[in-house]
């Protein structure tokens, strides 16, 4: 009982955590390549580039560079 309990807080407390994003989504600057040309959106985290579909909302990709950036700078001192 006192485990589950404290799953279920620990998954609480993390589901519920911040994002704070500081990066925009801009159109695809390679609409000409055949590779990319599909996608319409497009973050630059700190040089590793995310493209995202249409059909994918905005809030998914700046989720994903939220992610990419944790993980490519975790301790934020950029």
């Amino acid at each position: 009982m006192r485990l589950s309990l404290l799953l279920l807080l620990s998954f609480s407390l993390v589901g519920n955590a911040q994002n704070n994003v500081c990066f925009d989504i801009e159109t695809n600057p390679y609409p000409n390549d055949d590779a990319l040309s599909g996608f319409t959106k497009y973050v630059n985290v700190y040089g590793f580039e995310i493209f995202g579909e249409s059909g994918v909302s905005d809030a998914q990709v700046l989720h994903a560079a939220a992610v990419t950036a944790e993980l490519l700078d975790n301790d934020e001192d950029g």
